[in-house]
């Protein structure tokens, strides 16, 4: 099975990440998801996807979260429509009230998020 990665954030964990993800699964897509298209998309990278939309269709079956700290919860809340694994870049979240949703969110979900600490 070739490996479909959606990398969510590429400042320097991201692009650790990328590099990291690029060297173990050479033969992966990897796309990253970045809301501006002004950035240079990085050279390990496969592609860009610039929406949800694209997201969805895109059929990741991994997710590598490293936006800034304060938007991860945010993007954890795209993981269910999709269907993907991933981890993601600590903290989880700047105070425990929005883990408290991730967590109903969860639930009832099949997907596994990791928590990385280094």
């Amino acid at each position: 099975m070739k490996h479909r990665i959606l990398v969510i954030g590429v400042g320097s964990a991201g692009l650790r990440l990328l590099r990291r993800t690029r060297q173990t699964l050479p033969d992966a897509k990897i796309t990253i998801l970045r809301m501006s298209s002004e950035s240079e998309l990085p050279d390990m990278a496969g592609g860009a996807l610039s929406s949800l939309e694209e997201v969805v269709n895109f059929e990741p079956t991994i997710a590598i979260f490293a936006p800034p700290a304060n938007e991860h919860v945010e993007e954890l809340r795209m993981l269910p429509p999709f269907g993907a694994h991933g981890p993601i870049q600590k903290p989880l979240a700047m105070n425990a009230n929005p883990v408290f949703d991730l967590l109903q969110i969860a639930e009832g979900g099949t997907q596994t998020t990791l928590v990385g600490y280094n």
